[in-house]
């Protein structure tokens, strides 16, 4: 077998997808028997091929190249060669030539082949050679047909202003030949990013947009989000709460100091935290600030701070140790509980205190200022009790295994409790003190977020699992699972999310009340999640313990639309 073929052989091999064309020549007798020159192929060691015609093509799989191969032969001086004979043998089997493999030059010098493209996308190949002439090669690009398929992925979905994400597109013909992004359409909508030359996406300016892709008839989209400014300020010690004001400040609460952050994280007053910290609360209208100290005992176990003036108090609950706080602007009702069964009332106007015995282990509270009731989780008798802020009394209403945590919805006065070893939640009407039922949300429901607007409350389990509940029907409407633990949710009711912290707390998920979007790179590796809060501009506020500090995020929460 000749070298040449053994070596085209070793390319069918390593690239399937190329395509290898011989030109063989021959040269005929100088006369035929009726006297043409033509009849049979000369032979000339002086002949020169070249490619002059249809190698600059871009030619679809599976298709008739539009334009002919055009292979001249000519002297070494030039001139044009009549009657040699041209052959084209072809290594892929997918390609056909038209009419043959054989063609005669015309008196021009001219051989011209019609062929057809094999089904394998890629670089075609075409080596003209001959035993008395010097090979030459040229390539054709040979293209994927229309795509049968089309998938679109981005690197992340969320990208910092000026930052460049990897497109994936996966998108196949008939044949299976894979399409490139230069196969495919790509747009941004809007202004949040633009498409690179090379394809990939690139943040611009912080916004939430949708990239789409589209080849022929079929189209995908993917929705991305781009932030901007990132403000990273240190704590002196370990935050334990955050609080986001409308204006755009931030309370911070560590275990030494609670801060008042201006909207880039600077500190604009401190105030000492003489006692270990439990909880905090914050009025925003008259920009108060209350904490819990656990680490206090019975004595002065709690703390007010003027968030104008910096001035701060402390002063005795009654209360053997103090720890959740819940509280309401409306009414001006401060309360917390013990583990000795007693919750105690303030009234933050008029500094007066009434105390209530509760069920054993009360862990949560909270206060729905219309119906004037407060609810409370009583962890080890497994109820919960409905507490009225302007008269004396206690209804105890039977729930499951261990109540956790307590939300209300003020606008349809119905209190939802959490047990933490059970499969469901427990309903309650607030206005009657009468039980509603219990629903079904999953294995070990731990914290609850309600969203007043449409009367809706996500419900945080601790085996991953986070169920959308509609109060109103008493049905859960929506479920999904993260796959792994989750620590705790906390919500931006005016922005209608939810932030959930897993665990480990290396990362921070953003919930909203109509649909889940994660946003996993949020946070650097190693980060350890303390807090996070929404303000009313597009910041995300998070306190981290390792390092401490505040990271402020400029994100837009607002899904993106077309």
């Amino acid at each position: 077998m000749p070298p040449y073929l053994l070596c085209h052989q070793g390319l069918i091999r390593a690239w399937p997808s190329i395509l290898v064309v011989s030109v063989c020549l021959a040269c005929s007798d100088p006369a035929a028997p009726d006297g043409s020159s033509s009849a049979q192929p000369q032979t000339d060691r002086n002949v020169v091929l070249a490619f002059v015609g249809g190698s600059d093509q871009s030619v679809e799989v599976d298709a008739t190249a539009p334009n002919p191969i055009v292979v001249r032969a000519t002297g070494r001086s030039g001139e044009p060669r009549a009657g040699i004979a041209v052959t084209l043998s072809a290594s892929s089997q997918g390609a056909r030539l038209r009419p043959g493999d054989s063609q005669t030059t015309s008196s021009d010098g001219l051989a011209s082949f019609r062929f057809k493209t094999p089904r394998t996308a890629g670089v075609l190949t075409l080596d003209a050679s001959a035993p008395n002439a010097e090979r030459v090669t040229t390539t054709i690009d040979v293209r994927p047909a229309e795509a049968v398929s089309l998938d679109l992925q981005l690197g992340t979905p969320l990208l910092r202003n000026g930052e460049i994400t990897r497109v994936q597109i996966a998108s196949e013909d008939r044949f299976g030949n894979q399409l490139g992004p230069s196969d495919v359409d790509l747009r941004v909508h809007g202004t949040a990013a633009s498409v690179t030359e090379s394809g990939q996406l690139q943040g611009v300016k912080p916004g939430a947009s949708i990239l789409v892709a589209q080849s022929a008839a079929l189209a995908d989209s993917v929705s991305f989000t781009v932030y901007g400014e990132v403000w990273r300020h240190s704590t002196t010690s370990k935050p334990v709460s955050l609080f986001a004001l409308a204006s755009g400040e931030y309370v911070l609460l560590t275990r030494t100091a609670v801060e008042l952050r201006d909207a880039a994280g600077r500190v604009k007053l401190s105030a000492p935290v003489p006692a270990d910290p439990g909880d905090l609360a914050v009025d925003e209208g008259r920009r108060t600030a209350f904490v819990s100290l656990t680490g206090a005992g019975g004595g002065a176990n709690m703390l007010k701070v003027d968030l104008t003036t910096g001035a701060w108090a402390t002063w005795a609950s009654g209360l053997r140790k103090v720890g959740h706080l819940s509280y309401d602007a409306v009414t001006q009702t401060l309360i917390t509980v013990d583990q000795d069964s007693t919750a105690c009332i303030m009234d933050m106007a008029t500094g007066s205190s009434s105390f209530r015995k509760v069920g054993f282990l009360p862990l949560t509270s909270a206060i729905d200022p219309y119906a004037r009731v407060a609810l409370v989780s009583n962890h080890s008798t497994w109820d919960a009790s409905l507490l009225y802020l302007d008269r004396s009394g206690e209804v105890r209403i039977s729930a499951g295994p261990t109540p956790f945590a307590v939300g209300v919805d003020t606008v349809r006065h119905i209190g939802i409790v959490s047990n933490a070893m059970g499969p469901f939640v427990t309903l309650v009407d607030l206005a009657s003190g009468q039980k509603l039922g219990d629903v079904y949300s999953g294995s070990w429901p731990n914290e609850v977020a309600v969203d007043h607007q449409k009367g809706l409350a996500i419900v945080q389990h601790t085996f991953g699992r986070v169920a959308w509940l509609d109060l109103a029907t008493q049905a859960v409407v929506a479920s999904m699972d993260y796959g792994h633990p989750l620590l705790g949710i906390r919500a931006g009711l005016e922005q209608r999310v939810a932030f959930i912290t897993p665990d480990p707390a290396d990362r921070l998920y953003v919930i909203s009340f109509d649909e889940a979007r994660s946003l996993p790179d949020l946070l650097p590796s190693g980060t350890v999640v303390e807090a996070a809060a929404v303000a009313g501009g597009p910041f995300v506020a998070i306190a981290t313990a390792n390092p401490p500090g505040l990271e402020l995020q400029r994100l837009p929460i607002t899904s993106p639309s077309p």
